[in-house]
């Protein structure tokens, strides 16, 4: 995951936390995948950044204006796909899906 930093528009990768196995039957189709257990430390030290850069355009609306968080064409890219539309559109068409499956899989009465 990546997350932009306070003092210079440069990516800061955010560690991982600590790599867990998935305890055997834990989860379906999971046995033995490996994930990250959350580094809590992290996370609040990258939400105090942001919080941080926040506060900063807040006071200088100049920084603020410049600021690429704030471009309307990159906010655009990113509202698009996950407006209530776009969302409500791939959970209908997963679902017709879904359904269509089953319609198909079921044993005749």
């Amino acid at each position: 995951m990546v997350a932009a930093s306070l003092e210079r528009h440069e990516p800061l990768a955010l560690e991982a936390g600590v790599k867990c196995r998935s305890p055997r039957g834990a989860y379906p189709c999971a046995d033995g995948h490996v994930w990250g257990e959350p580094d809590l430390g992290h996370a609040a030290e990258v939400m105090q950044q942001v919080a941080a850069r926040r506060l900063a355009m807040a006071a200088d609306p100049e920084a603020a204006a410049v600021d690429p968080s704030r471009d309307s064409e990159v906010l655009a890219v990113y509202r698009e796909p996950f407006s209530l539309a776009a969302a409500g559109a791939r959970y209908r068409a997963r679902l017709e899906e879904l359904w269509a499956k089953r319609a198909t899989s079921l044993p005749e009465v």
